[in-house]
């Protein structure tokens, strides 16, 4: 028995397994911005003596290196807020009290992507 390739087939295949791949990575980053926006949540609602409340919303003094930055955790948050279309940070903040309602606005806003 002879196997023998279509190049219409091959071409074919290539394309879907790039679109398979393409929609995989969009849920992935789907999914790690959902849970980003949770773990901030979450943290929103702590008290402000915990560490990890603390942490984010300290101000570290001093110069940061030259060259290229690591990008912050919160630029993170403030860039998953504009593709899910929530405008300002403060009122983000503030809804976040409300647990029910902040799970429901990170789950039901879908981000651009």
């Amino acid at each position: 028995m002879r196997f023998r390739l279509d190049m219409h087939n091959v071409h074919k295949s290539v394309y879907l397994l790039k679109r398979i791949q393409t929609k995989q990575i969009n849920q992935t980053t789907a999914e790690i911005q959902r849970r980003r926006l949770s773990w901030f949540g979450h943290i929103s609602r702590m008290e402000i003596d915990r560490l990890s409340a603390r942490a984010l919303y300290c101000h570290v003094t001093g110069e940061r290196s030259q060259g290229r930055q690591v990008k912050k955790w919160i630029e993170n948050i403030k860039e998953d807020f504009k593709l899910r279309n929530i405008q300002l940070f403060k009122d983000a903040v503030a809804s976040c009290k409300d647990k029910t309602a902040w799970r429901q606005l990170i789950s039901s806003t879908s981000s651009s992507s």
